[in-house]
């Protein structure tokens, strides 16, 4: 438990967020209440990656070194939607 405190530094790349705010724009066009969710669990999900990355899987990326990048799955608590975020581990 002596990591128990340590908190790990989240970076989105622009690339991610300018998706993510995209992605938002036009749910909110459909949905705003869904849009709004949207954005509350990315920001759960990147919470939660400060406090325990480790349990995450890595991604598995031909394209990628091995074992470097993690990925996360979310929800904007819609029905059959799931978002997935990768992040150096």
């Amino acid at each position: 438990m002596g990591n128990s405190s340590r908190r790990y530094s989240i970076v989105i790349s622009e690339q991610a967020l300018e998706m993510l705010v995209s992605h938002t724009r036009f749910l909110a066009n459909v949905n705003n209440e869904a849009a709004e969710k949207l954005i509350k669990a990315f920001e759960r999900a990147a919470e939660s990656l400060q406090i325990r990355p480790e349990r995450n899987p890595w991604l598995d990326d031909k394209n990628l070194p091995i074992n470097k990048y993690r990925k996360i799955v979310f929800s904007g608590n819609e029905p059959r939607t799931r978002y997935s975020a990768a992040f150096c581990s």
